[in-house]
């Protein structure tokens, strides 16, 4: 590797630092978010059993401990587990060793309810697996030089698939835009993307000004191409130009979190994000390099392997945005498996219905009860007991047999005759609409099974 090349994808020690404990930090708060509603989501007695997840015909089951315990005692000590190395990467104990151990934890809880995953939560554990292979504690890396830094960066294949994976995410997200969806050409994307109601009341106010809203939509288009390009291409003295790139891009994802409710997205890839800052940006903030990295020639079996994970994955985001070279199924399926396999169309349907779900019990007496309301709009900005409803909400509107699965969890609760799901459509439920709407409402008896396995692929 020449050493332009090595320099585009060298990283800082304290950038290297930033990164570790940001995705520790985001890995607790994930986990302590979950906690809340580890009965309903991840056992046997909540809205997904096992029984209705495995496929007997598949070859290989989810790659998920998880699917180990219907009980929760199991399910929470796997918690305390992940909670446990996720505090070690942010401390720095063994921190290549808890990033892989915090990478397989994630990916055996995403893979135990794939209803509630977002991009986020995808991305969130693509860098956790690269971390694996970084030099977190300066070991299996070279150092470049660099004058007049406090701390000399490091290169190394996990180095440049860190790098690679933070702009890849964006310029294949800006690239699908670009091609797929004629709402991003003509300037009209943002303004159909706040008539969604994860929308805030930053982003209910922005609706009111059209123009301001095709200027940002272009902005953002260009943004999230140039933006990785420069990242790319700056040359490892221009740590001006890199930090400006970064900066960009994080006021990009400070401006969707402050607009829209999307999850851990913005967080993490800000996180991920910080990995790039250049050397100048901490030697200007004079924050030491401390403890001194010990820079070491890495293993080659370590090597080999990030090479091949990394070019596997990065291909299917590069296939999904240039279908020549896509891979075959069976390949991205055993990628998938693994949780490499990568997409990033996000925003690209952009007339989804939008509305609200109210669920209701009808006892065996004819009493009527309220069992669930969510995304309903209020007087305050919070719709949702919190974001992963928000993604369940999306996998009922789109699966038959999850409003299924969720009545028939709802029966096992109480004596129940019926369950009765409404559906209040807010925007796009008719012949506009991108995808069907779910129904405006649907009886499901309490003697009823569920309708064949439940739809759970990723908007």
């Amino acid at each position: 590797m020449c050493a332009a090349v090595r320099g585009r994808f060298a990283l800082d020690p304290r950038s290297l630092t930033a990164l570790r404990v940001g995705l520790g930090a985001l890995t607790l708060a994930d986990l302590a978010a979950r906690a809340a509603d580890l009965d309903r989501f991840y056992t046997d007695t909540g809205v997904l059993p096992r029984a209705a997840l495995l496929d007997p015909e598949a070859t290989l089951p989810p790659l998920s401990l998880h699917l180990a315990f219907g009980a929760s005692t199991g399910v929470l000590t796997l918690f305390v587990l992940a909670g446990l190395f996720a505090a070690a990467l942010v401390a720095g104990v063994w921190p290549r060793l808890a990033a892989f151990l915090s990478w397989l934890l994630a990916i055996s809880l995403q893979h135990r309810n794939p209803a509630l995953l977002s991009g986020g939560d995808q991305l969130l554990a693509l860098l956790l697996l690269w971390c694996a292979f970084a030099p977190l504690d300066g070991r299996g890396a070279r150092a470049v030089s660099l004058r007049g830094t406090a701390a000399l960066p490091l290169v190394s294949v996990g180095t440049a698939a860190l790098v690679a994976q933070v702009t890849l995410v964006h310029l294949c997200a800006g690239l699908l835009k670009l091609r797929e969806s004629p709402a991003w050409r003509d300037g009209t994307a943002l303004g159909l993307a706040l008539q969604d109601v994860s929308v805030s009341r930053w982003g209910e106010a922005l609706r009111a000004h059209p123009t301001l809203l095709a200027g940002l939509t272009w902005s953002v288009l260009a943004l999230e191409i140039a933006g990785p390009l420069v990242l790319l291409l700056a040359p490892l003295r221009a740590g001006a130009l890199r930090a400006f790139g970064v900066f960009a891009l994080l006021a990009l994802h400070a401006g969707i979190a402050l607009c829209l409710e999307v999850g851990i997205f913005p967080a993490v890839s800000a996180v991920g994000l910080l990995a790039l800052l250049p050397s100048c940006f901490w030697d200007r903030l004079r924050v030491p390099a401390v403890p001194r990295v010990r820079a070491a020639a890495p293993a080659r079996w370590r090597e080999a392997l990030c090479i091949l994970l990394a070019t596997c994955s990065f291909a299917t985001s590069l296939g999904s945005t240039w279908p020549p070279a896509q891979l075959p199924p069976r390949v991205v399926a055993a990628l998938g498996w693994l949780g490499l396999d990568q997409g990033w169309s996000m925003y690209i349907d952009l007339r989804e219905p939008s509305g609200w779900f109210t669920v209701r019990g009808v006892r065996t007496d004819g009493a009527d009860i309220l069992l669930l309301t969510e995304g309903a709009p209020r007087a305050d900005a919070r719709r949702y007991l919190n974001l992963r409803w928000h993604g369940y909400m999306g996998a009922l509107a789109r699966s038959a047999s999850m409003r299924h699965l969720l009545a028939s969890s709802l029966c096992r609760e109480q004596l129940l005759q019926r369950i009765e799901i409404t559906f209040s459509c807010l925007h796009f439920c008719g012949d506009d609409a991108d995808v069907p709407p779910p129904p405006p409402l649907e009886i499901i008896l309490c003697a009823a099974e569920p309708a064949g396995s439940p739809d759970l692929s990723l908007p």
